[in-house]
């Protein structure tokens, strides 16, 4: 299975604490293959990440505690002593691309972070065109193979068209007709060689506000810096459907900005 979750806060906090919510969940990733973590500090980008790199490669053994509640390894040597007012979570189990770093998720450009769940079928059909579609200063940040890492950028390319990538606060109008057009296109790319839709389950963040895209076809506002904390999990048991983004932990309940395709 894998598992995906954003957060944010109004300021910068130990998220160890705040995972203990999630404990559950995060125990629930140990067949995973990769796990990371995106968050913001200082002004900058971080990211911290361990992909397995074998088979016999296992973070389960190392668990410092069996009591419930605890928050398993990984997650636990991941985001030991991070403060942060926003983070992205992401653990999964390999489809597209190899054991290593660059594959591993989340992504990050410039402000941005972005974790993705799904998969683009036939994605040796999809990566070219894909890529030629992406200006060169955006093209020349995908450093991984896969389709998740390059689905992020692709969705950048629409976005620019409608507003400046390092805006602190896009307009939620812009950012949504970015988006959309960028799905739009890129499950026509998928009808046109007679692949299955594009799966697009995903969280992107510019660190003061989480928006998701779901499988179910809608583009949300989950929550922005005026919540005190926020905790969204999408769980994918092997072979079965996404299930939508959700929230956990809010106060209030997610804008609808608008629904895709």
């Amino acid at each position: 299975m894998a598992t995906l979750i954003g957060y944010i806060a109004q300021d910068r906090e130990e998220l160890s604490p705040r995972l203990q919510a999630v404990a559950e969940t995060l125990r629930a990733t140990h067949a995973a293959t990769a796990w990371g973590v995106g968050f913001y500090q200082g002004g900058e980008v971080l990211h911290k990440k361990k992909p397995l790199t074998s088979p016999t490669d296992d973070p389960t053994t190392q668990d410092p505690s069996s009591t419930p509640g605890a928050i398993p390894p990984p997650w636990h040597e991941l985001v030991e002593g991070v403060r942060t007012p926003c983070a992205l979570f992401h653990a999964r189990l390999r489809t597209v691309g190899d054991f290593r770093a660059e594959n591993t998720q989340p992504f990050r450009f410039g402000s941005w972070n972005f974790a993705h769940h799904g998969t683009l079928h036939g994605f040796e059909q999809l990566r070219e065109p894909m890529l030629a579609h992406c200006p060169d200063f955006i093209a020349r940040n995908v450093r991984g193979n896969s389709d998740s890492e390059l689905l992020f950028h692709w969705l950048l390319s629409f976005i620019r068209e409608h507003t400046p990538l390092d805006r602190l606060d896009p307009e939620a109008r812009a950012l949504t007709q970015g988006v959309q057009e960028g799905i739009a296109q890129l499950q026509q790319l998928c009808r046109s060689k007679d692949l299955p839709r594009a799966g697009v389950t995903s969280i992107l963040t510019n660190g003061r506000a989480l928006y998701t895209l779901s499988d179910e076809r809608s583009f949300q506002l989950l929550a922005d810096k005026k919540d005190p904390f926020t905790i969204v999990a999408d769980v994918k048991p092997n072979g079965a459907p996404l299930r939508q983004l959700q929230k956990i932990t809010a106060t209030e309940p997610p804008e609808i900005l608008s629904t895709l395709e």
